[in-house]
């Protein structure tokens, strides 16, 4: 047996211990939701941001908890939520009629309109779901059930890279056929019009648990993508690396897969590997990566004897191959901080995540760190560290990132998620409901002042509003904040067409789209209020589907995004794309979605002050 065979065959054995101690720890958390009636209670499976998104340390846990954290196992049920009141077997009932419908009845508005069933049609300027991104299932290299597709999500205006960091990869050598679990993947779509067509699936090695696609990042400009390996172990067990795919013609990127172990032709390898010497074992480098205009910047999360983290710059020269360019650290940083846990770049311009910073005493309350090139040599110079106005414990402000590098004059941005504070649009904060904070410089980044906090439409337990966010490079900028624990409110028809009943899922998930109003500085969801709407699909959403675990925008086409989540365990995972348009609110091809409506209110019916 080949020594390279032989390397792959221990790896797949330490692969199969570790998950069979994760299947035989994680067999008691499923939990399912019924319809809700006077006799039964829903459980709430909490979206955990800590348990899904942030590195954990297995030198303290064991591989097993390596595994936890990144195979997408979920924590067990947190709450439970209200006993709703005695109703119809199935849900709430409301009926339409043309009284309240059309004599002014304003609470009925919004209930109905959302629905597209039944009543006068009704068009609004909101979110059309198009159909879900999928490789087609005759491909060599379609994902497999458990893939985590949606897992990482980035775009241009006309090209998007979804990461899968648990693809299983599948290959023939000297006439033996192996699988490589974990392996991870990322798979490349081209925008026609308002479909998205699968084109290229991105890999590494074939080395097990190496978690290819936990990030994804492309330039807009260059073209090139970057996609992160966590678990890359070539100089150190679970140091990382970062797969750079340099863009060729048309709807090409990176080099031909390896020959001889039988992957077809839309399967491609890196044209280069970024692992610096310097990495140590676990220091996950590549846990998340950005990229702009030539500069790919990536997250080390882990690097450090305490954990501090570092953010590594890289610049790409003539010939298309990026070198290191520095390493920025947080050198009055704290043991555990995890620096570049997330990462953005646009232009001049770096912003690094510390979710995990213990700020005056509080625990986790998270930090960012921002970051400007001014001078001749090129280098990022530390700015400020940004933190929560209210600094709470286990806030995790800067759990995620994005920025905008204003040019000309126009303002710079800083968007930072806090998915697990507590937080409420309308009175006592509701634990885990979460922010996006916007920060403002009118100043070229200097300084940072709080122009905006973001909230989901409806508050909910454990929300995790802020666990995703985008924003799109224009002069008034567009934000996209994800919820993957958002619950939503599902409706249907009787055999009387003049009724509708509502039905309640727990964490289907949901992304919210603001915009700015300049005049005001302002921020409010997109739309022409009293109705506005959201990025979800009522079609296809279902318990524990969890959209919003990403989410991306195009940089100048503020009409184009894409939702996507890994979840349900063991599904193939999920990545929608929304085009914003005027039409009618339905569940129809070709209509918009309408508010994504939250939980039931305490007669089980929307509550209207929240759509």
């Amino acid at each position: 047996m080949s020594g390279r065979r032989a390397a792959r065959r221990v790896s797949e054995t330490v692969m199969a211990m570790a998950v069979l101690l994760v299947l035989g720890r994680s067999s008691s958390l499923r939990t399912t939701a019924g319809a809700l009636n006077g006799s039964q209670t829903v459980r709430h499976l909490a979206y955990s941001a800590q348990m899904h998104e942030f590195p954990r340390d297995p030198r303290s846990e064991g591989l097993s908890g390596i595994i936890d954290t990144h195979i997408g196992v979920l924590p067990a049920p947190v709450r439970a939520a209200p006993a709703q009141p005695p109703m119809p077997p199935t849900a709430a009932i409301l009926v339409l009629s043309s009284a309240a419908l059309l004599g002014g009845a304003a609470s009925a508005l919004p209930q109905v309109a959302s629905l597209g069933l039944g009543g006068p049609a009704i068009e609004i300027d909101a979110w059309a779901p198009g159909n879900r991104m999928t490789v087609p299932t005759d491909s060599p290299a379609a994902p497999q059930n458990g893939c985590r597709f949606g897992f990482s999500i980035a775009m241009t205006n006309s090209v998007a890279v979804i990461g899968a960091p648990d693809v299983r990869l599948t290959f023939t050598e000297e006439g033996e056929t192996t699988s490589v679990n974990g392996a991870g993947a990322a798979f490349v779509f081209a925008r026609k019009g308002d479909t998205w067509e699968f084109v290229q699936r991105l890999i590494g090695p074939e080395v097990a648990l190496m978690q290819t696609g936990c990030s994804v990042a492309i330039d807009p400009v260059a073209g090139d993508i970057a996609v992160g390996a966590w678990g890359y172990s070539k100089s150190q067990p679970f140091a990382g690396a970062t797969f750079v795919y340099r863009k060729g013609e048309g709807t090409s990127w990176g080099e031909p897969a390896t020959e001889g172990l039988g992957f077809s032709a839309e399967t491609r390898m890196p044209s280069q590997t970024v692992a610096p010497a310097s990495l140590a074992s676990i220091d996950q480098f590549g846990f998340s990566v950005a990229i702009h205009e030539g500069t790919l910047v990536v997250g080390c999360p882990l690097f450090g004897s305490s954990n501090t983290g570092a953010v590594f710059v890289f610049e790409r020269g003539a010939t298309g191959t990026y070198a290191f360019k520095e390493r920025l650290q947080d050198e009055g940083g704290g043991a555990n901080d995890q620096l570049g846990t997330k990462v953005a770049v646009h232009r001049n311009l770096l912003v690094a995540g510390a979710q995990n910073d213990d700020v005056q005493g509080r625990v986790n309350a998270g930090s960012v760190i921002t970051y400007l090139r001014q001078n001749a040599s090129g280098s990022f110079q530390r700015i400020e560290k940004l933190t929560a106005n209210t600094l709470t414990a286990g806030g995790q402000f800067g759990s995620a990132v994005t920025c905008h590098d204003g040019a000309d004059g126009e303002l710079d941005f800083v968007v930072v998620g806090s998915p697990t504070a507590s937080s409420s649009r309308t009175g006592s904060p509701v634990s885990g409901n979460g922010m996006a904070v916007v920060r403002r410089s009118s100043d070229g980044g200097i300084t940072w002042t709080t122009e905006a906090t973001l909230l989901p439409r409806r508050d909910v337990l454990n929300n995790n509003f802020g666990y995703s966010v985008a924003m799109t490079h224009t002069a008034s900028p567009q934000i996209m904040v994800g919820s993957p624990g958002y619950d939503s409110a599902l409706q249907g028809t009787t055999d009387d067409p003049t009724q509708i009943i509502f039905s309640q899922l727990v964490n289907t998930g949901a992304a919210f789209a603001f915009t700015r109003d300049n005049a005001t500085s302002a921020w409010s969801i997109r739309g022409s209020p009293p109705l506005t709407g959201d990025l979800w699909d009522p079609a296809l959403v279902t318990t524990n589907t969890n959209l919003g675990r990403s989410v991306a925008v195009a940089p100048t086409a503020p009409n184009v995004a894409i939702a996507g989540a890994e979840t349900p365990t063991g599904s193939l995972g999920t990545a929608v794309p929304f085009f914003f348009t005027r039409a009618e609110v339905g569940v129809r091809p070709g209509t918009v979605s309408g508010p994504a409506l939250g939980p039931l209110g305490t007669n089980g019916l929307p509550d209207p002050n929240g759509a």
